[in-house]
């Protein structure tokens, strides 16, 4: 789809997926299996403070999982957007819904989340400039839009 809008239009579309970040992973120190929801935590509280109900939030976790529509012979790991792998590989990506690979699971002892505000904070510094830094970079390329009318998009 991306490819799609620019091939169509010229105009250059991303997508920033912070998620995906090493540094995140070594601020939390979380297994790949809590990761993505110990970082929504820990941003959540930074962001919200008191209002953010942790513990509710950090009483469940997520199994992820490759949809099953795609058959046996795919698997998903946490922490991989939207991408599956095929033979070991996690270079597929398939336009999925949360529902169809993410199955809420309840946390035992074992899998204490390590999600904190201060976390929360250094995950958001570190994306801020991260992005930041992208923007920066993209500012140098050279964009010619071509086709801006689009009658048919959604709102």
């Amino acid at each position: 789809m991306l490819f799609g809008l620019r091939f169509r239009t010229g105009a250059l579309v991303t997508f920033f997926g912070g998620r995906e970040s090493s540094a995140a992973r070594e601020i939390l120190g979380s297994p790949p299996e809590l990761l993505a929801s110990d970082m929504e935590a820990a941003v959540a509280m930074a962001l919200m403070g008191e209002r953010f109900n942790s513990e509710g939030y950090l009483s469940h976790g997520y199994e992820i999982h490759a949809p099953s529509f795609l058959g046996s012979g795919f698997t998903k790991r946490p922490g991989t957007g939207m991408a599956v792998s095929f033979n070991g590989a996690d270079n597929i990506f398939v336009g999925m819904d949360d529902h169809e690979f993410v199955k809420p699971v309840s946390r035992d002892a074992r899998s204490a989340s390590r999600a904190t505000e201060d976390a929360g904070r250094r995950i958001l510094d570190l994306l801020a400039g991260d992005l930041a830094a992208f923007a920066s970079e993209m500012k140098n390329l050279k964009v010619d839009v071509r086709f801006r009318e689009f009658p048919d998009r959604a709102r």
